[in-house]
């Protein structure tokens, strides 16, 4: 059985432990939580990321960003 570290190593996370900040590392789960998401809802990460940083410079401050998820943006 694999233990989380393994898990996580096998999916690119091992490139968290080269941030070198606190917000670095969260801005990069946030990167690798969108692309599982996208690839969970059977969207091409490459794809769904494209679509979504062409429509967030559109968004203004306090517009929803639901039509954004990867099951519901249009691509």
């Amino acid at each position: 059985m694999n233990t989380y570290r393994e898990s996580m190593q096998g999916k690119g996370f091992r490139n968290l432990a080269l941030s070198n900040s606190r917000s670095g590392a969260q801005a990069s789960v946030m990167l690798y939580s969108l692309i599982e998401t996208a690839k969970a809802n059977d969207v091409p990460p490459d794809v769904y990321l494209t679509a979504l940083f062409e429509q967030l410079p559109l968004l203004n401050d306090g517009d929803a960003v639901d039509h954004l998820l990867p099951w519901a943006i249009r691509v």
